[in-house]
């Protein structure tokens, strides 16, 4: 008997080689989304962490109409400090995992813990944004993130990833609170002073939404300065003591610069102050910190 060979018929059977079932199919190996079990997933791991959760709040991404959820944990190290963690989770997997600390991490300058109300960053009871919201008129949601140390992060978050907005201040963004009225996010720092600081200037700085980041540099940002540096303007020849004089002088300088006035000029109007002896010390530390203002 002949043995029948088939050389290229073109209506021959193939057998696939993954099987009988058929055709590769793309829909076998694509991405589905499932957000219960990526929940699930970071539960496991709180538990692995030895972490409880402390709240989760839910949002809708503008953009895909896919449901988010921001989730707080907190727990305790080795050694007793507080330790805090934030996952946010999409139906596409965690889409941003932030803590906890190492206990080796001496820094602990990384901001994870999950800012559930902006009046307890702010010390603004009335700041009124929500947790997990579209803060900044991007169109898409934003988290605020705080570290040990109180610095603010703000991340811009949606269904498939996040991604940390730029800040440009001439301090550490530790408040965050709609300053100029506009009902979106700004944020603030304060050039840190000892509790026995004999002039205790209030340097602040503040950055306000534009092009993608923060910046001190926005006119709403600039024309804030301007006013504080109007109201120092009047401070200034109305000094009741050498404290009130100095301190008038550091704002008007501060304010100046950062509302755009010619920074030699207010320097050079700033050491034509003088100080008596009990408050040089001080006062020559506050005057080389405005003069470092952009370096």
């Amino acid at each position: 008997m002949a043995l029948l060979t088939a050389t290229g018929c073109g209506s021959s059977p193939r057998v696939s080689p993954w099987g009988t079932a058929g055709r590769l199919r793309l829909a076998d190996y694509a991405e589905r989304p499932d957000l219960d079990r990526h929940l699930a997933e970071v539960d496991a791991e709180a538990r692995r962490l030895g972490m409880d959760e402390a709240f989760r709040v839910a949002a809708r991404d503008p953009r895909s109409g896919d449901e988010l959820v921001a989730i707080a944990l907190q727990g305790v190290d080795g050694v007793g400090r507080t330790l805090s963690a934030t996952r946010i989770v999409s139906p596409w997997g965690v889409v941003l995992a932030r803590g906890p600390l190492d206990l080796r991490d001496v820094r602990r300058v990384s901001a994870t813990e999950l800012v559930r109300s902006f009046g307890d960053a702010s010390g603004d009871e009335g700041a009124g944004f929500p947790p997990f919201a579209d803060v900044t008129g991007d169109g898409a949601n934003d988290v605020v993130l705080r570290s040990e140390r109180g610095k603010l992060e703000v991340w811009t978050v949606t269904s498939r990833g996040a991604t940390e907005i730029v800040v440009r201040l001439d301090v550490v963004p530790t408040e965050a609170r709609d300053v100029d009225g506009d009902g979106r996010l700004d944020l603030m720092g304060r050039v840190a002073v000892a509790a026995d600081d004999p002039i205790a200037p209030a340097l602040v700085d503040v950055a306000s939404f534009a092009g993608g980041a923060f910046s001190h540099g926005t006119p709403e940002a600039r024309a804030w300065h301007a006013a504080r540096r109007d109201l120092a303007k009047v401070a200034l020849p109305n000094a009741r003591n050498d404290r009130e004089r100095l301190r008038a002088a550091l704002s008007l300088a501060w304010h100046g610069i950062l509302a755009g006035d010619d920074r030699e000029k207010e320097l050079a109007r700033l050491a034509a102050q003088r100080a008596p002896a009990d408050l040089e010390a001080a006062w020559f530390a506050h005057a080389r910190r405005v003069g470092r203002i952009g370096h």
